[in-house]
């Protein structure tokens, strides 16, 4: 039997964080954006007008009458036409302005639009009289950092303070009762071998759906079709081979739930995808074409594995040029580990000064395929500092790590790996679409560890992007289908320590010096925004994380390190100055003694869940600090916040407070182990967020202290 994982609940998502050799042609194609310029908008009905809320979702600010995507892959792949027709009727325009800013354009890049793509609009108002959008009503602005609901999930994923730049249609004029008619159209030239629509939207229900796509002709490809999220939705999938032509029709789709860290689009929406690949694969070995039988008993995924296993084979000779480079490489590594760490970081390195390379001359040549025997020259003569002598696409750098790795005596394979950021893995649909990024599996020291060199943001040797982790990697080997477990990092690799020393003032204001260490992909997170930037900028983008964590406070940078190694902690230290910290009276102070986390709330407010909570990653924060409480006050009850130690979602404080010296000290430990939660355990992990909350916001009151209260004072704990 072969090697298979199990089926996971998720299908496809259209977001996607590059890195190394991603799913870049899928951005192109995951959302039916934009094609040419249909000849006349359908009518209004009146029924349409006069209609006043949603039958099926009254509660609803607006609804989707009509929507149709017609995807015309006739002459794929020189070109794809997509054309995406959506007819909103508003009720409620208060609660609509993302349909005042239809956001379905590219921002250019160095001046040039990414993609050819037409948007315009129809405002039919309900006394039938209508207005145009088109070319003219393209706006530009620049959205402001994440706001203080999402700031749980911008620790995690880096973004916070960050400002982002979209374009879009503006509409104007909208009231209550308007029929709103968008239209899409994009042509794709060439056609990205993907293609992925979903057919729900978060807040406005569909009634009706029509989804056709027209198939390529041609005989060299064959399209892979699929539906996802299918169960309980009034949905007919009409896939017709002899006709190439893939239909999907839906009615009465409710919307989906916008909800603090929501699972991708894809696993909760109802998607259509497609791809294409050669009819007959092509096997090279050192360039020569070779005529293999797949194994159908092997599995569906052999074709696959047997594709990644020849290529493995075939560009990592182990020649002499490879072996006296691994020695040079390696040199006096006592274990395997430090020479598979060495390894991984020689070719991280040479991957990024091929991207800054790249960066910096557009000339240079992508290989598109098959084998070049001049990568191992290159790699011999020149050391990969001349990036113009041969065509290089970067999984030959990964080929490059596993010849050195082999070179040295380390068993090393290829391994295919998902993005969870398009979709949690299911292994029942069997593409390249959903295992079409690469990364080495090395045994060192008697345990296999990834690595993966050609990420933008370099990791350490065992760490993968967080949205590899936690699902199936498919073994790079010939014939056989092989699925291989990776784990989610334990929460102590990816942590966040944050210190600090501190003095309250009588004023209430707070003063004092901070810092962070970050490790893993919280590290990983940040380093994003910090790389290739001057000291100046680094510090400057770091306060803005800062001030939208603490928006009352002034936070100034002094110092960054570890931004260019991966195998150090990110660290930063900072000055903070808090004015009002503590609710100041004639007689009391009030505050909060948790500084980092006091003003902190849960991100689950809502008493009900529609979908799983999908966490990225298992993390840590650890904060250790103190502060120094002003003279001739007491503290009144004093009480300590309360711990909630449990193995999957743990949290534990302590306070401890030094009265000779008035120095008070708080240890706070988190640290949460869980990844997907399903809706029937939410109300679960709702009440223990809820209870870390409550503990992050404890309350200290100090009171001035009466002369005769002063012994009192000093022997208050």
């Amino acid at each position: 039997m072969p090697a298979v994982p199990p089926s996971s609940p998720g299908l496809l998502h259209p977001r996607f964080a590059g890195a190394g050799f991603r799913l870049l042609a899928v951005l192109a194609a995951l959302w039916p954006r934009p094609a040419a310029r249909a000849d006349d908008w359908a009518p209004v009905t009146a029924a349409e007008l006069a209609q006043t809320r949603s039958a099926d979702y009254p509660d609803a600010p607006a609804e989707i009458l009509s929507w149709r995507i017609d995807v015309d892959d006739v002459e794929y792949n020189v070109e794809r036409r997509i054309v995406e027709n959506l007819r909103y009727k508003i009720y409620d325009p208060s609660r609509v302005a993302d349909l005042t800013r239809i956001q379905a354009l590219p921002i250019p890049i160095d001046g040039n639009d990414t993609a050819e793509v037409t948007v315009r609009a129809l405002l039919t108002l309900p006394d039938g009289t209508s207005r145009e959008f088109g070319k003219d009503a393209i706006q530009e602005r620049t959205v402001p950092g994440t706001g203080a609901d999402r700031l749980w999930a911008a620790r995690l994923l880096g973004g916070a303070g960050a400002e982002v730049k979209e374009r879009f249609l503006a509409v104007t004029g909208i009231t209550a009762g308007a029929i709103l008619d968008v239209q899409l159209t994009e042509i794709q030239n060439p056609a990205p071998a993907w293609l992925v629509c979903n057919l729900q939207k978060e807040v406005y229900p569909v009634r009706e759906v029509t989804y056709l796509q027209h198939l390529s002709r041609t005989d060299t490809y064959k399209a892979q079709s699929y539906l996802g999220n299918d169960k309980d939705r009034q949905v007919e999938w009409k896939p017709d081979a002899k006709q190439k032509l893939v239909e999907v029709i839906a009615h009465h789709l409710p919307p989906l739930a916008q909800e603090p860290f929501s699972a991708p689009m894809c696993d909760r929406a109802l998607t259509v995808f497609s791809s294409y690949s050669l009819r007959t694969p092509n096997f090279f070995l050192r360039g020569e074409p070779q005529r293999i039988h797949l194994d159908p008993t092997a599995g569906p995924w052999v074709e696959f594995a047997t594709l990644a296993g020849m290529y493995d084979q075939g560009d990592t000779p182990l020649t002499k040029a490879t072996r006296e480079l691994a020695a040079k490489v390696v040199g006096d590594a006592p274990t395997e580990t430090t020479k598979a760490q060495r390894i991984h970081r020689y070719v991280a390195d040479t991957y990024q000064r091929y991207l800054k390379a790249k960066s910096t001359d557009q000339s240079l040549p992508s290989r598109g395929g098959g084998f070049d025997t001049t990568l191992w020259t290159l790699m011999k003569v020149a050391n990969f500092e001349d990036f113009t002598s041969a065509k290089i696409q970067p999984v030959d750098f990964l080929c490059l790590e596993l010849g050195l790795d082999r070179a040295v005596g380390l068993e090393a394979q290829t391994v295919l790996l998902p993005n969870r950021q398009l979709m949690r893995f299911n292994p029942q649909f069997v593409s390249d679409l959903f295992l079409h990024e690469s990364a080495a599996r090395v045994r060192v020291d008697g345990a296999w560890h990834f690595s993966m060199p050609t990420t933008q943001e370099p990791l350490p040797f065992g760490q993968l992007p967080w949205y590899n982790q936690d699902t199936y990697a498919l073994v790079g080997q010939v014939n056989k289908q092989e699925f291989v477990r990776v784990a989610p990092q334990p929460a102590a690799q990816s942590a966040i320590e944050s210190t600090g020393e501190f003095t309250l003032g009588t004023d209430g204001s707070l003063t004092g010096r901070g810092g962070r260490r970050l490790t893993g992909s919280l590290a990983a997170a940040l380093r994003t925004q910090l790389r290739n930037r001057p000291p100046a900028e680094q510090a400057a983008a770091i306060e803005k994380v800062l001030r939208s964590e603490y928006p009352l406070a002034t936070a100034t940078v002094s110092q960054v390190n570890g931004v260019d190694d991966p195998d150090q902690p990110l660290t930063y230290a900072f000055d903070l100055k808090w004015d009002g910290y503590a609710v100041a009276t004639d007689q009391r102070l009030t505050f909060h003694p948790s500084v980092f986390h006091g003003n902190s709330s849960s991100p689950f407010p809502d008493p009900v869940r529609q979908g799983v909570v999908d966490f990225p990653y298992h993390w840590r924060e650890i904060d250790d600090l103190t502060v120094h409480l002003p003279a001739g006050y007491q503290f009144e009850s004093p009480s300590a916040p309360a711990s909630f130690p449990r193995e999957d979602l743990n949290y534990q404080v302590s306070l401890a407070y030094a009265a000779p010296t008035r120095v008070l000290h708080l240890r706070r430990d988190f640290s949460s182990e869980l990844t997907y939660i399903q809706p029937a355990n939410y109300a679960i992990l709702r009440g223990l967020y809820a209870n870390i909350a409550r503990s992050d916001a404890h309350e200290l009151i100090l009171a001035k202290a009466q002369p005769a209260d002063t012994g009192a004072a000093s022997t208050q704990r």
